[in-house]
């Protein structure tokens, strides 16, 4: 994805990952055939406060910030845009629309001191900016109902942005999908275990798993034996080997799910802390922006229109 300039945001994860969902309609078969998308209703997708609710509304305002930093500066709830000169009142983005804005206008990239009004262009870009903020914002204003997946591409915008990020896990992390995802073993021997008691800091019981080791640190192959409940995304889990050696991991999700056997309910997308979402914008000039000449820059074709990559990191 190209782009002119690049936004920086943090969102907390815990406000995202309970957005997008899924489930399959059979217990461990996650195959894209097999698999329905639920999107939840987001007020603030991108904001100060980003809460699902079924009254709320969206408010994006008071986001842009044009900062003295001339690398990525990733704050909650705050879009970022870095300086070229290290000095917030010449943020990259606001900059390099106003001296594209002066080619048009005067001829040269290099003519943005003609402009009287800088310090209105750079406003004006922030809230250009905050615009698109808001209009992707209303795009998770509202719930979009389980889809399978082969219906997706049809439907609501929330709901290709959904497939989009589905698509991408699957192709990019499909380790996140498996019950083995981040599983550390210490202290074991090679050799086939069947029913073994899953261990947790949470409250989960009951789940049981079958395993092989290939070795001290290697496994193999798990399945679920077993389906217990209540095991939860973020409980670590323990599962003591027969002979000697244990298999630990701060389960997932998915992990939580298929422990529990309930893969056929909605089930958080596995995201994690530093994924990062790219987002393009597209900023215009006023539609009554003139040339030296008088003339509006749109009768003439030579409107100014700039990209910005809006990388929204989950903290």
């Amino acid at each position: 994805m190209t782009s002119d300039v690049t936004l920086y945001y943090a969102a907390p994860i815990a406000d995202i990952q309970r957005i997008f969902m899924f489930s399959t309609d059979a217990g461990v078969d996650l195959a894209d055939d097999n698999i329905s998308i639920l999107v939840n209703q987001a007020d603030d997708f991108l904001g100060d406060t980003s809460a699902i609710s079924a009254t709320g509304g969206s408010a994006v305002s008071n986001l842009y910030v044009p900062n003295a930093s001339t690398i990525a500066a990733y704050d909650a709830n705050v879009v970022n845009d870095v300086s070229v000169l290290g000095d917030a009142l010449v943020p990259d983005g606001a900059f390099h629309f106003a001296s594209e804005l002066a080619r048009r206008v005067f001829g040269s990239n290099q003519a943005i001191d003609f402009f009287t009004n800088k310090t209105a262009l750079k406003i004006s870009y922030g809230n250009a900016v905050e615009t698109a903020c808001n209009t992707i914002t209303a795009v998770f204003s509202s719930l979009a109902l389980s889809t399978s997946y082969g219906s997706l591409s049809g439907g609501s915008v929330n709901q290709t942005v959904a497939k989009s990020i589905w698509d991408h896990l699957k192709l990019s992390v499909p380790e996140r999908f498996n019950l083995s995802y981040k599983m550390v073993i210490a202290g074991a021997t090679s050799g086939s275990y069947t029913n073994v008691a899953v261990g947790t800091t949470g409250s989960g019981t009951g789940s049981h798993v079958s395993f092989v080791l290939g070795g001290a640190t290697v496994l193999d192959n798990i399945t679920v034996y077993t389906t217990g409940q209540s095991y939860a995304m973020g409980d670590s889990i323990t599962i003591t080997v027969p002979t000697n050696g244990t298999i630990t991991c701060v389960i997932n999700s998915v992990q939580a799910a298929r422990l529990n056997g309930t893969l056929t309910s909605a089930t958080e997308f596995p995201l994690e802390l530093d994924d990062v979402f790219n987002i393009q914008l597209t900023i215009q000039s006023n539609a009554v922006q003139t040339g030296s000449n008088q003339v509006l820059l749109s009768s003439t074709g030579n409107s100014h229109s700039t990209t910005a990559l809006l990388k929204m990191k989950l903290t």
